[in-house]
């Protein structure tokens, strides 16, 4: 889908309902959902460009705060104005001395969002009952100033002669679980970063090393089979060791269960044992 297309129909939509100096409040509020609609879908666009590193539930998201913060979390600057220059090397390695200006994308922040979306959405409902006793309606001349606020930000970010712009060093590795290949973003700030398999949610630790390779451990802890004829040493992902959660043993083929057990200790933390004298002979405290 074309979401730039979309937002430019529904910001068309909104100027044509505001054109004149008197508009019907009825008809300013199809306004404010014109500019909510084109909000969605500049976000929508922009989470698009990071598709292949969303997780799956932020496709059934559709608030576009809630989608911006997904983003976010996956690319701190993936809501942040940018420009784009290029320029042909002299000598390999040396950025050149000649750059050529290719433009500037202005984008709709996790700022504007927090400031505009929710207040629109106040209007396009009927007024609490708090409201009416302290208002008697909601002010619609504010509504008209925001809406035509939003009008002329969203413009901007529709004008921008380069878009979605989406940059990034990557590591790619097959998961050790389920097999399927999936990639990371690495920020040039972290030596160390979590990641969890797209497919299967298994969880990874990524050291980058002063070389800015990329090492991928699996998030694995040792644990003995429970039955007493085996004790063999298994590798359990971090995110199994839950309470009740059930794991086989791939050496005898046992079933495992993780409880939450209660045992003795002494006042100094170390695991109590029971006096091997005999109870004639012991000190009683």
């Amino acid at each position: 889908m074309n979401f730039r297309h979309q937002a430019r129909q529904a910001i068309a939509r909104a100027k044509a309902i505001l054109e004149g100096d008197s508009v019907a409040p009825e008809h300013l509020r199809y306004a404010a959902l014109d500019v909510r609609m084109a909000m969605e879908a500049l976000t929508y666009e922009r989470a698009h460009s990071y598709r292949k590193e969303l997780p799956e539930s932020a496709y059934e998201t559709w608030q576009p705060r809630k989608l911006m913060q997904v983003l976010l979390d996956i690319d701190p600057n993936a809501d942040r104005d940018s420009s784009l220059r290029i320029g042909r090397e002299q000598t390999y390695g040396v950025p050149a001395t000649e750059m050529q200006d290719l433009g500037h994308e202005t984008v709709l922040n996790m700022g504007k969002l927090k400031e505009h979306y929710n207040a629109l959405g106040s209007y396009l409902h009927m007024p609490t009952l708090k409201q009416l006793q302290a208002d008697g309606d909601m002010s619609l001349g504010k509504l008209r100033t925001r809406v035509d606020e939003i009008i002329a930000y969203v413009d901007a970010v529709l004008s921008s002669p380069i878009f979605t712009i989406n940059f990034g060093t990557f590591s790619t590795a097959p998961c050790s679980r389920c097999g399927k290949g999936f990639r990371w973003r690495i920020p040039r700030d972290k030596d160390r970063l979590h990641a969890v398999c797209r497919e299967c949610d298994a969880p990874y630790e990524l050291i980058v090393t002063e070389d800015r390779q990329v090492r991928w451990e699996p998030k694995q802890h040792p644990i003995k089979c429970a039955h007493p004829e085996c004790g063999e040493i298994s590798f359990l992902w971090e995110d199994q060791f839950e309470i009740g959660s059930i794991w086989i043993c791939g050496a005898c083929v046992g079933h495992n269960q993780i409880v939450r057990m209660n045992r003795p200790i002494n006042e100094d933390g170390t695991p109590w044992q029971p006096d091997p004298s005999p109870p004639s002979e012991r000190t009683r405290t």
